[in-house]
């Protein structure tokens, strides 16, 4: 590799210094981005206007969204579709990047996690039950000649 000669280790010392600093940076960014998280997951549920945002399910076509207060999230959702319907790519795709990674696929597989955890449980349930009725019947035999 080109330029190896001016690598160097470090040394042990030097390592948990730098792994620290990485550490508290690390940190300090999981904590932007949780509060960053907390204040999106605040706004999208807040609607544009004064007043209590419409029933998005009951409407059956996006011209009875004229005139509507939506939410945040609800808006944003549109205006990319809008774009997308017209042919806007980089529109399509984060709209199917916030669908397949977003809030939706997070919750559905937080939910099949559970229900597979719950299935499991119940399997080792089961199994402990059925451990519990079996007589194995084992009979120690002391058959060592002794001389």
């Amino acid at each position: 590799m080109a330029g190896e000669e001016n690598l160097r280790a470090f040394s042990s010392e030097e390592a948990r210094k730098y792994g620290a600093i990485g550490g508290q940076n690390r940190g300090k960014s999981e904590k932007r981005r949780k509060s960053m998280q907390e204040t999106w997951d605040i706004i999208r549920k807040m609607p544009l206007e004064d007043g209590e945002a419409s029933e998005i399910e009951k409407i059956q076509n996006v011209a009875q969204l004229a005139g509507k207060n939506v939410t945040v999230e609800q808006a944003i959702i549109l205006a990319m579709s809008k774009k997308a319907m017209k042919g806007d790519v980089r529109a399509f795709e984060a709209l199917r990047k916030y669908t397949e990674s977003g809030r939706i696929t997070e919750d559905l597989t937080r939910e099949r996690a559970e229900l597979e955890l719950e299935k499991l449980r119940m399997e080792v349930e089961a199994y402990h039950k059925a451990a519990e009725r079996v007589d194995v019947g084992v009979t120690i035999v002391d058959d060592i000649p002794t001389s």
